[in-house]
């Protein structure tokens, strides 16, 4: 119900002709060459599809897996980006795209990503502050207010979203949460991927009834169901009912039981018409033929019933009220996103005080481990011991601090990828905002580690006790901190899966350290390997850290440090200061590198050109209502 702050929306008709959908897939037929890929072939999706939402009332589109009711969610969201989309999308008889209806639409999709370290106050107020830029404080903690209320949800507002290792809210509370955040821009759509999976009998009738109350409101309510009870089956207002692509039948809840008993599938007293029309209509034994037949002639007597000719003189006939400005969803400017984010990232750390201790504890662990194992080097008696001892710890060190960095910055990271990819989707911020409030948060992180680490392994090892050296010392371990974290940060934005991620780490790791002037004397590398080196911030390292420590090291009255830098050929080359340099352009580069990828992962797949926001607005504002409107993404 619309109140004080939550606005009553405008009403929206959507109108969907002919409306076609195909993908890419390996063709099956053709077998792959020993050096060629299996060729592509067209699979599709949906075949010609017509069918009318309404304001005012809950749609549910029904079917078996495959059937294609996602695909069409998607599509009419904007939420898809591959594939090649064919007919018409109207909105209140305006021709436009998915990517359009996006600014006047709320998608809340079936895995209900949110960062789970935020309260569910903390993220609906997120949606409210990222996505309403023109309302007071006052204004958007009514607005909070007012929908937590209305989703009955004032008990859990303090209550963390949780995650696998952190208790949170339930399941039908962590789905009402997400609808919230799409309820606070007042959309006049709202889309719905299975609101109900996963959840128990009551949960599941309290989220629907919910969606009843919003659509009561005048809003269009379009929600995907797989099977749903009895109970729920019966509170949807219309249905819209699909198999292999098309559609069986498409019009009131109510009347779905009779019009399937005028084509012979009488359903039996007390029996889930949901269940029934799925086993006795819907279902098709893999490779019948009598099944394949008797669902075609299913889908024949939809199109030829009267129902479905009315239903198509409804969609020649749309509503015409123009979509106004008002009725659009607007996105705060860079400062607001980046303060916003600086700040949850920041309590993303503190609250998870689990990974946080983990890696303080390995840093103080192999601190510890390493000291002991090279315990004050100057105190044995060889000279060759003790330039073996410093040599190879150092190496170790550069090495575990690069490790130490990527691995866990992956780990988390891979987690935080999909909660990414949602908001940004979903219009809460920008790419820039994103990484630069990622990047700032990891700072403080990489300089408290390393130093750490820096304080204990230098006096117990028992370098040369010269405050200046110390400082060297630490600062390059800082500085390889940092690239390890933009290394890590590029790896993971590069692949979707956790352990992909983590077996590439070796691959990458692996000729960096070969080259990194230690196991391998980089003035006899081979020339057509030899590059590697100057992309190795191991190497830099190494040399930043070992001109330290061997210049003006005397032992035994002997000059050993000049003679051990020649043996490692960094007798010339670059000076501490210049290897320290070349470590932070490494930084610069990988950090591009890894905003490069996150923009690739944000635009991946999109088969057509990208659209500004303006251009979108231009077809839902315009005043030509039979322009073209090709199928394109949004440019977020």
């Amino acid at each position: 119900m619309p109140g004080k702050y939550l606005s009553k929306p405008e009403p929206v008709q959507i109108v969907f002709k002919d409306l076609t959908y195909s993908v890419p897939v390996k063709d099956t037929s053709k077998k792959s060459g020993f050096f060629s890929k299996r060729p592509m072939a067209e699979k599709q999706i949906l075949k010609g599809l017509t069918g009318v939402f309404q304001p005012g009332r809950v749609t549910a589109i029904l079917g078996p897996s495959g059937s294609g009711k996602t695909s069409l969610i998607n599509i009419l969201a904007g939420a898809t980006n591959r594939g090649k989309i064919g007919g018409d999308i109207l909105v209140n008889g305006r021709k436009v795209t998915g990517s359009a209806i996006r600014l006047i639409s709320g998608y809340v999709h079936q895995d209900d990503l949110i960062l789970g370290t935020m309260t569910v106050k903390e993220a609906v107020m997120m949606s409210i502050k990222l996505r309403s830029p023109e309302m007071s404080e006052a204004e958007r903690a009514g607005k909070l207010q007012e929908v937590l209320s209305l989703l009955q949800m004032e008990k859990a507002a303090d209550t963390l979203i949780g995650t696998a290792t952190m208790k949170g809210v339930s399941g039908g509370e962590r789905k009402r949460a997400a609808i919230a955040m799409e309820m606070v821009t007042d959309p006049s759509i709202l889309f719905l991927d299975e609101p109900t999976s996963g959840l128990d009998a009551y949960t599941a009738m309290m989220v629907v009834h919910i969606l009843k109350l919003l659509a009561a409101n005048g809003r269009t309510v379009i929600t995907v169901m797989h099977q749903p009870s009895s109970e729920i089956f019966h509170m949807f207002d219309d249905l819209m009912i699909m198999t292999e692509g098309k559609i069986t039948y498409f019009g009131e809840a109510s009347k779905a039981v009779d019009y399937y008993a005028s084509i012979g599938y009488q359903c039996p007293m007390y029996t889930n018409p949901a269940d029934y029309i799925f086993m006795n209509v819907l279902f098709q034994i893999e490779n019948d033929i009598a099944e394949k037949n008797r669902l075609t002639d299913v889908i024949t007597s939809w199109e030829s019933s009267p129902q479905a000719h009315e239903l198509l003189k409804v969609a020649q006939q749309p509503i015409v009220n123009p979509i106004t400005a008002r009725m659009l969803k607007y996105r705060s400017g860079f400062k607001t996103q980046f303060q916003f984010l600086l700040k949850r990232a920041w309590h993303n750390v503190l609250r998870n005080k689990m990974i946080f201790k983990a890696r303080l504890g390995q840093t103080i662990f192999f601190s510890l481990l390493i000291g002991l194992i090279y315990l004050q080097i100057p105190r044995k008696s060889q000279i060759s011991a003790q330039i073996q001892d410093y040599s190879g710890s150092l190496f170790f060190i550069v090495v575990n601090g690069f490790f130490s960095t990527v691995m866990p910055l992956i780990s988390v990271f891979s987690e935080e990828r999909a909660v990414f990819q949602r908001e940004h989707g979903s219009g809460y911020y920008t790419l820039k905002s994103y990484y630069f409030s990622k990047i700032i948060v990891e700072l403080p992180i990489n300089l408290f580690i390393p130093v750490i680490f820096s304080s204990i392994t230098y006096w117990m090892i028992g370098y040369q006790a010269d405050a200046g050296k110390f400082f060297i010392y630490m600062l390059t371990n800082v500085v390889m901190s940092l690239v390890g974290s933009a290394f890590g940060m590029f790896i993971a934005s590069l692949f979707k899966q956790l352990q992909v991620a983590l077996a590439v780490v070796p691959l990458v790791v692996l000729p960096l350290m070969m080259f990194g002037g230690f196991f391998l004397n980089n003035g006899s590398a081979p020339v057509y390997l030899g590059w590697i080196q100057w992309l190795s911030p191991i190497k830099y390292s190494f040399a930043a850290l070992a001109k330290n420590q061997f210049r003006g090291l005397v032992i035994q009255g002997q000059d050993v440090g000049e003679q051990q830098l020649r043996s490692l050929s960094l007798d010339g080359g670059f000076s501490i200061f210049v290897n320290i340099v070349m470590m932070v352009m490494l930084y610069v580069v990988m950090s591009i590198f890894a905003f490069l990828s996150l923009y690739r992962l944000v635009n991946s797949g999109h088969g057509q050109k990208l659209q500004t926001r303006k251009e979108l607005k231009s077809q839902l504002l315009g005043n030509n209502r039979v322009s073209d409107a090709k199928h394109t993404v949004v440019s977020m």
